[in-house]
C-alpha cells in the first residue's frame, strides 16, 4: 500500500492502555473514541501517541441521545438533521473540537445524519446554516470536519460540504455504507467525493432488499466494495 497508513478505531478513555494494544497491534495511526473530554484526559492522550509514536487520524465525535441505525427511525435520530438533539450534540461537538486542539489530533468525525437532497428543503437550509458556525469555530483552532459517508447520496454531500464552505471540511470514506444504505456504487462514489476523502474505513456490505432496514455488514470481500480498485483509484488520487 506504500504510503497509505493502516490503522484502527480504538477508545481512549484510558490511553496508557488502549494505545498500548494498537502498537502492540502493529499499527501506526488510529481513530478514537473517547466518552468524556477533559484537559486532563487530552495531556495523558498527547503523551500517550507520542509514547506509542501513533499517528492520531480523527476524534469520532457524535451523540448524546440514541442513533437508529435503519430507514425509518434513522432520519429523526441520526446527526444534526434532526432538530430535536440539534443543540445539545452542536455543543458535545464543539467539545470534541476543543480536546482535539488540547490533544493533537487533527480532525473529527461524524454522522451528520440524513441530509435532504432537496437543497431548498428547510432541514438541509437548517443543516448548514448549523454548520457553517461550527466549521468556522473548527477553522479557527486548526481542526477540520470530516463527514463519514451513508445516509446521503455523494452528490448531496459534496454540495453540503461547498455550501457550508469554510474551507475544513472533508470526508471519511466508509465504503460500505455507501452500499448498506443504497445510496451510491462504493467505487462511483469516489469520483464524486474523491477531492475531499481523507480517510478511509475498510468495510464491506451488501445493498439493502427491505425498506425499512439497512444491508448487511459482511466480512472483506464478500460484499459490493471493489477494494482493489477503490485502492488504486486513491492512490491514483494521491490519497
Amino acid at each position: 500500500l506504500n504510503n497509505i497508513l493502516l490503522g484502527v478505531i480504538t477508545s481512549a478513555n484510558n490511553p496508557e492502555e488502549d494505545l498500548k494494544v494498537v502498537r502492540d497491534l502493529g499499527f501506526s495511526t488510529c481513530q478514537l473514541y473517547i466518552k468524556d473530554y477533559s484537559s486532563e484526559l487530552a495531556r495523558r492522550l498527547s503523551r500517550s501517541l507520542k509514547e506509542y509514536q501513533l499517528t492520531p487520524n480523527t476524534l469520532i465525535c457524535m451523540g448524546p441521545g440514541n442513533y437508529m441505525w435503519n430507514f425509518t427511525e434513522g432520519p429523526e435520530t441520526i446527526g444534526l438533521v434532526p432538530r430535536e438533539m440539534r443543540e445539545v450534540r452542536v455543543e458535545k461537538l464543539k467539545r470534541g473540537i476543543y480536546f482535539c486542539k488540547e490533544a493533537g489530533i487533527p480532525a473529527v468525525h461524524a454522522h451528520f445524519g440524513f441530509i435532504p437532497e432537496n437543497p431548498k428543503d428547510i432541514l438541509y437550509i437548517e443543516f448548514i446554516n448549523t454548520m457553517k458556525p461550527i466549521g468556522e469555530y473548527a477553522s479557527k483552532r486548526g481542526i477540520d470536519i470530516y463527514f463519514e459517508t451513508g445516509q446521503e447520496t455523494p452528490i448531496t454531500l459534496l454540495r453540503a460540504i461547498e455550501d457550508i464552505g469554510t474551507g475544513n471540511l472533508f470526508v471519511n470514506y466508509d465504503t460500505a455504507n455507501l452500499a448498506m444504505y443504497g445510496k451510491a456504487n462504493p467505487r462511483d462514489g469516489l469520483k464524486v467525493l474523491g477531492g475531499y476523502v481523507k480517510s478511509l474505513h475498510a468495510k464491506d456490505g451488501m445493498y439493502p432488499t427491505r425498506p425499512d432496514k439497512l444491508g448487511k455488514e459482511v466480512l472483506i470481500p464478500e460484499g459490493e466494495v471493489d477494494f482493489p480498485a477503490i485502492i488504486s483509484d486513491l492512490k491514483k488520487m494521491n490519497f
